[in-house]
């Protein structure tokens, strides 16, 4: 049974070992095939290592017999590769697209192993990936993401350099402010919804005031507003200032 679904499983690989899978995709004038080395942790299966193995491959086909994959894991095993890591077998459809044909899938059924990842290129850089299970029933996951790890030392490096280089400043941003209603009829409090600053305690009067005011679109209003309270008010003022710093009270 075959499914092409949204699942939390993906094969991962770390920049070098894409770049070398890419490279022998790249070098080779037709078709190429090889296997590799998977680990698995919970539903992320990392490709740790590429084994690439004498071959004839045409422009449109690379086929593996149940005698060359049985050389080939011998041939691994002697280069020292993990036999029960051995769960990749990867190749290239040059450049047409990446896809699952028939003899590819004939491939994948001959390995008889209880889970195997498959990688399908091209020179292009595109991938397709699939896991066939064996166990416990026969299952195939198809068009699973395919993605980079990275090297936790190197962003540990680049944490520390950023925290040591990069400093945080908020900045006020424009937003609309609300505004109550007392129940002496003054209008009181309006608040930024998009701003790092919560203006508070801006009395008014003005009963032509919206519930919602927008400084930026009705600057003569707020202007007004504002005016009529710098007396009264701190906060009132402090409203004022920041946006004749900002461009938004002229």
């Amino acid at each position: 049974m075959a499914l092409d679904v949204k699942t939390d499983i993906k094969v991962a690989m770390s920049p070098e070992v894409l770049t070398r899978l890419q490279a022998y995709i790249d070098t080779a004038k037709g078709e190429i095939s090889g296997l590799g080395e998977v680990e698995q942790d919970g539903s992320i299966f990392t490709v740790t290592k590429l084994y690439l193995f004498k071959q004839e491959c045409s422009s449109a086909d690379t086929t593996l017999s149940q005698e060359d994959i049985a050389n080939f894991l011998v041939e691994a095993v002697q280069a020292g590769a993990d036999p029960s890591n051995l769960r990749l077998w990867w190749h290239s459809h040059v450049n047409m697209s990446c896809f699952w044909s028939g003899t590819d899938r004939d491939t994948i059924e001959r390995f008889k192993l209880p889970w195997l990842v498959s990688i399908v290129g091209n020179k292009k850089g595109e991938y397709k990936a699939r896991l066939d299970m064996l166990e416990p029933f026969g299952l195939t996951l198809d068009g699973l993401p395919l993605s980079m790890t990275a090297d936790p030392q190197l962003l540990e490096e680049v944490a520390a350099e950023v925290k040591e280089k990069v400093t945080v400043v908020n900045i006020p941003v424009q937003g609309y402010y609300t505004v109550a209603k007392s129940a002496a009829g003054n209008y009181s409090k309006y608040r930024s919804k998009g701003s790092y600053y919560d203006w508070d305690d801006v009395l008014c009067e003005d009963e032509e005031l919206d519930l919602f005011l927008d400084p930026v679109k009705d600057t003569e209003r707020f202007n007004r507003l504002v005016q009529a309270e710098i007396d009264q008010d701190e906060d009132a003022v402090a409203v004022a200032e920041w946006y004749k710093k900002y461009g938004h009270g002229r």
